[in-house]
């Protein structure tokens, strides 16, 4: 789920759970709430629900009518806590998932933001640098006629139109990296490349991929725990997730699952789940424990999430920091003042 459908689905479960407890008329409270949204794509679920229930749809089936807006575990998870007596249980679980989805990707962009952040107030630094001292000594430089080192001719040379020489350059190459991008996003081999590459990155890869997991374990904890059907438990998960590799590995897991394979061995035999989910999956499968088993997993990645964030932030800006200085004292030290200090030694003989 993107980040905004989340949020929809957080606030739609909420009010869902709220008119439920309170024992209020389900397909008025939603309309009513549909008006007080106004526009928006929850206001127009939340109106088609309503709708679907004043026509005499039941609410799962009201729900899987409008499947393509809301997550695809919804109306499973909701049929059950109807048949099982368990809805205001059921409602308070997804709520508390989809809130714990919501502090895993927070965790996630408050990690990246500062760093982001160090590398554009670097970029802007070497920018006035090149716009508004390199062009100053280069009419010193200029009035002398003097022989200059290869740095400051670059510099100068920067520093003439720092538009074109850099920022330019830059934005060809962002988009650039966004065709790509956009092109490998468009077929299956690409998204799993992607992933691939983005999971291969050092400290930032670990990390969204524990994010990932984290999230998938969890939902995976509550469907098992609400008796879904184990197949259709994962296909649902593995849907929810926007791992394309944990989407592949849970279709072909659940296609395992329906030829009689147990869940250990089918998991160990596909790549996109990782050892440890795995082993874990397969002992508590024996064990008869899944659920609780799939819980402990999603908070040994969070875990891992959390602490992985918090060295990305200690880390990250500091070597952002370091560089920027260092950038900085080659182009003023080296580039400009050096040139300088043999122009000074020059005159004073």
């Amino acid at each position: 789920m993107s980040q905004n459908s989340t949020s929809d689905f957080q606030a739609l479960n909420d009010e869902i759970a709220s008119l439920a407890k309170a024992g209020l008329p389900l397909d008025q409270g939603l309309e009513a709430l549909s008006r007080d949204l106004g526009r928006g794509r929850l206001a127009k679920v939340t109106q088609n629900i309503s709708q679907s229930l004043k026509a005499g749809k039941t609410l799962p089936e009201a729900l899987d009518i409008e499947s393509a807006s809301l997550p695809p575990f919804y109306a499973a998870l909701v049929a059950s806590g109807i048949r099982t007596g368990r809805m205001a249980e059921v409602l308070a679980t997804l709520t508390l998932h989809a809130r714990t989805l919501a502090d895993l990707r927070s965790t996630l962009w408050l990690a990246l933001l500062y760093p982001i952040m160090v590398m554009v107030a670097a970029l802007g630094l070497v920018l006035f640098l090149v716009s508004t001292l390199v062009p100053r000594f280069s009419v010193i430089f200029k009035d002398f006629g003097m022989r200059l080192p290869w740095l400051t001719q670059t510099l100068i040379s920067l520093g003439d139109n720092p538009v074109i020489n850099i920022l330019l350059p830059i934005g060809i190459g962002l988009g650039l990296l966004l065709v790509i991008w956009l092109v490998l996003r468009s077929s299956t081999g690409g998204r799993h490349f992607l992933s691939s590459a983005l999971y291969s990155i050092p400290g930032v890869g670990t990390l969204i991929r524990s994010v990932r997991l984290a999230s998938f374990a969890d939902l995976m904890g509550i469907l098992v725990e609400h008796q879904i059907p184990l197949p259709e438990a994962i296909r649902m998960a593995g849907e929810a997730s926007s791992d394309p590799l944990l989407r592949e590995a849970s279709r072909n897991l659940e296609e395992r699952l329906s030829k009689g394979e147990s869940l250990g061995v089918a998991m160990r035999s596909e790549k996109g789940y990782p050892v440890m989910l795995s082993w874990m999956a397969g002992w508590a499968e024996k064990r008869g424990n899944l659920g609780n088993s799939f819980r402990q997993a999603s908070e040994f990645y969070q875990r891992r999430a959390e602490t992985r964030a918090l060295f990305l932030k200690s880390i990250l800006p500091t070597v952002g920091i370091l560089t920027t200085g260092l950038l900085v004292g080659v182009i003023v030290i080296g580039g400009l003042f050096a040139p300088l200090l043999n122009l000074l030694e020059g005159l004073s003989k």
